[in-house]
């Protein structure tokens, strides 16, 4: 059984995200993240349809790759799989996690197999994430920490 659940942005939560986008740009800039904005008033962008479509679609992709994933976390954190929310959004950076609610925010403005990498990346983070907390570690040495992790787990 899986231990992910996917979904994706309401439209409010998406208005919630820019708002968040929008007031951390000079930090987002600053770091060259990549992030998205909408083009136009995001209630007209709004396409329920769509993110539905795309949350199904990565869900359904995932699913046949899932237990290798979940086999090398298990190995390597020697913890059992965690149930874990994966969310869809179109704005912001390209991944976020959120350790209290054991979830992912996932960009869905990518192709297939960055969205697909970016899932593993922030669900790493989310196993990493005491450790960097302890340790007290910036925002470069704990992308270096789950880069490496991604890189030894050959994900």
């Amino acid at each position: 059984m899986s231990k992910y659940i996917f979904k994706y942005n309401s439209l409010e939560e998406e208005k919630h995200r820019v708002k968040d986008t929008e007031k951390n740009l000079g930090f987002l800039k600053n770091q060259k993240i990549y992030f998205t904005l909408p083009k136009k008033n995001i209630t007209d962008e709004y396409d329920e349809i769509d993110y539905k479509e795309t949350s199904e679609h990565i869900e359904s992709v995932w699913y046949e790759k899932e237990k290798e994933f979940d086999d090398k976390i298990k190995l390597f954190f020697n913890t059992k799989i965690e149930p874990i929310t994966v969310k869809f959004t179109k704005y912001g950076n390209m991944g976020s996690y959120y350790p209290p609610i054991k979830t992912v925010l996932i960009n869905k403005m990518s192709n297939l197999g960055n969205i697909l990498k970016t899932i593993k990346h922030e669900i790493i983070h989310l196993y990493v994430h005491d450790y960097i907390e302890k340790y007290k570690l910036d925002r470069k040495n704990k992308e270096i920490v789950v880069n490496k992790i991604f890189e030894m787990l050959e994900l």
